[in-house]
């Protein structure tokens, strides 16, 4: 972590990016859930996210932040709120979302049970 409100998590490239991200996505969820849950509220703040393409990590961090931060209908909801639990239908309606709204993602299969293995998992840690 970078400051409160800077967080690089520094994953790699690739293949390699897309494994690391499994442990790193505990970090970043918390990371983001505390800094928008800052003051009380969560409007009006924003996340960043990249990533070297802008189509595959930085999606797979999206879609684990908007399930894990996120209720079905989009209201934030704090780390400590979280009680859903996720299978890979939930998190593939989510995405799908995400697809709509951004047709040029493509998210690789890797980084995709990445995201699928923290948030089904994410309770037993």
């Amino acid at each position: 972590m970078t400051s409160t409100t800077r967080m690089e998590v520094g994953l790699g490239k690739h293949k390699a990016a897309s494994r690391s991200l499994r442990h790193a996505l505990p970090r970043v969820c918390s990371f983001a859930s505390q800094f928008l849950s800052r003051g009380g509220s969560s409007e009006g703040k924003y996340l960043l996210i990249t990533c070297e393409t802008g189509k595959d990590i930085s999606v797979g961090v999206a879609l684990a932040l908007y399930c894990f931060c996120f209720d079905l209908e989009g209201r934030f909801r704090r780390a400590q709120e979280q009680t859903e639990r996720y299978t890979k239908d939930t998190i593939r309606m989510r995405l799908g979302k995400i697809m709509t709204a951004m047709p040029e993602a493509s998210p690789n299969r890797a980084t995709l049970q990445s995201v699928n293995s923290f948030l089904m998992d994410w309770r037993s840690e």
